[in-house]
């Protein structure tokens, strides 16, 4: 399948799923995560971990990794099925 053919079924999917994926993103908004204070150090690990909950939601595989800052958040694919 060429781009051009899969473009209306991603499009489609977009418009689906679009209230959803507003939702997540509010959530994470929602966590105070300034990481330049490290008074929000436990809220930026708080947004590592959604944000892998999140990608893991969609097939990916994540880790939240402890550093000498902030969290890093990594992500490998696993596939698409959908």
């Amino acid at each position: 399948m060429t781009a051009s053919e899969a473009l209306p079924a991603i499009l489609d999917r977009v418009d689906r799923d679009l209230d959803a994926s507003l939702d997540r993103l509010f959530a994470l908004l929602r966590i105070q995560s300034v990481s330049t204070d490290p008074a929000y150090a436990p809220h930026c690990r708080t947004a590592a971990e959604h944000v892998a909950a999140d990608l893991r939601s969609l097939g990916f595989e994540t880790s939240v990794r402890p550093t000498q800052g902030d969290p890093v958040r990594s992500r490998g694919s696993t596939g698409c099925t959908s």
